[in-house]
């Protein structure tokens, strides 16, 4: 991708265990659009025999057009680092930083990894997964630290417990503040550093993004990524392979949101043919400049969707074929 990681498409993160070498060999088959190996959770007396492992899954992940993605953890930067981040790597997620001066740790982490490694210079990314109250507090410094932020999400479980909260299904404990938050700062951060989305954001509509449930229906995950893009989220930890799909649908604006843009486009571009800035629309709406360039980047969203599937489907007949 080189040093600008500009626009992607990244709806469905499907997170593999590498406990499970059967789950990591299969992850490919599951149309996600990136696959995450999950090193940040295994058990820290697991991690030596899981470490040398990861640099030979890396590229039979990309086999249906995924992009590949280690997890890595703060407190284990250079060791976990050391093991994920080779050839076919696109990037890491690490878990729980907390300062600039953690993620620009990891950033020179990577800097040497991507020389000693053969890997092409600043072309790992790091994604970044906030889980305390500091980290929330420091966001704007967090994902400034280094080109290479790409993405930005919080593990809320975490949170919680680092708030002392315990969540219900009825209540919503981090709705306003935290999680408003993370999205206004992320989406604000310079355009000519990542394109028009900011910095993207990664997560998944309440209660599954606090209280993960394995057994979720599809409409159930479908559901909670559609609520979560309409507040400004890009996509989602796939914690199940059944949640992909519903991840890939519920992040892809519809064919009724692509008319109804299409519809504000003309609208507002024959208003401006006769000189008004605000043109009248359905049931009293009003369309104007700010609304139309919504319209435009929700209509390149769903290109980019598109596109991205085909890539995918692409690789998977290719993977087969051969």
């Amino acid at each position: 991708m080189g040093e600008f990681f500009g626009e992607f498409v990244r709806r469905s993160y499907l997170v593999v265990s590498p406990l499970d070498d059967q789950a990591v060999e299969q992850a490919w088959e599951h149309n996600a659009d990136a696959i995450t190996i999950d090193l940040h959770s295994v058990p820290y007396d697991r991690k030596d025999a899981i470490r040398p492992k990861i640099r030979d899954w890396l590229l039979p992940l990309h086999k249906g057009g995924a992009e590949a993605f280690v997890s890595i953890s703060q407190a284990y930067l250079h060791r976990d680092a050391e093991a994920a981040v080779w050839p076919g790597i696109d990037g890491v997620l690490l878990w729980h930083p907390e300062s600039a001066a953690d993620v620009r740790e990891a950033d020179e982490v990577l800097d040497d990894l991507e020389r000693t490694h053969g890997i092409d210079k600043r072309t790992v990314e790091l994604v970044l997964l906030l889980g305390t109250a500091k980290a929330v507090w420091n966001i704007r410094e967090i994902i400034t630290a280094s080109r290479r932020v790409t993405t930005v999400g919080l593990d809320e479980s975490h949170l919680l417990k680092d708030l002392h909260i315990l969540p219900t299904p009825e209540d919503d404990p981090i709705e306003f503040y935290t999680r408003g938050r993370v999205i206004s700062e992320a989406a604000g951060v310079d355009e000519t550093l990542h394109g028009h989305q900011g910095v993207c954001r990664l997560g998944i509509g309440y209660p599954l993004s606090s209280i993960p449930r394995l057994n979720a229906t599809s409409e159930e995950v479908r559901q909670a990524a559609k609520s979560a893009k309409e507040v400004g989220f890009n996509g989602a930890l796939c914690l199940d392979p059944s949640w992909v799909q519903p991840c890939n649908l519920g992040f892809t604006p519809t064919d009724e949101e692509i008319e109804y843009h299409e519809d504000v486009r003309r609208t507002y571009a024959a208003g401006v043919a006769v000189g008004r800035g605000a043109v009248p629309f359905r049931e009293g709406q009003f369309v104007e400049r700010p609304t139309d360039a919504i319209a435009i980047k929700i209509i390149a969203l769903r290109a980019q969707c598109d596109q991205r599937d085909s890539e995918k489907a692409a690789a998977l007949a290719a993977t087969r074929r051969s």
